[in-house]
């Protein structure tokens, strides 16, 4: 994954890794120190409200948890995706690992 598309908010980890909302690729990417490439952690199946997509994400928040949080202007929501610890090793990319915040 070597390109984006309106970066937006940036996310930015004690051991600096990137977390870079991609508005228009509708997806959120993971950037670690040194990488060449990012990763997509969040969304990236087109731009959608079902829970395992993403409409214009705009910002990205992680917390000390590991959960990330992602505002969306186009699908006026935010939606918390689980911390990877609790998670298969693909699920932030799996539907049913993704809620809105009420």
């Amino acid at each position: 994954l070597h390109q984006l598309s309106k970066p937006c908010g940036l996310f930015i980890t004690e051991d600096e890794t990137l977390y870079i909302a991609d508005k228009r690729n509708h997806r959120i990417v993971k950037w670690p120190k040194g990488a060449k490439a990012g990763v997509v952690v969040a969304g990236g199946h087109g731009s959608g409200s079902s829970m395992h997509q993403l409409s214009d994400p705009v910002d990205v928040v992680l917390d000390a948890a590991g959960t990330l949080y992602v505002v969306e202007i186009t699908g006026n929501r935010v939606t918390r995706w689980g911390p990877p610890s609790e998670l298969p090793s693909d699920a932030l990319l799996t539907a049913s690992y993704a809620e809105p915040v009420r």
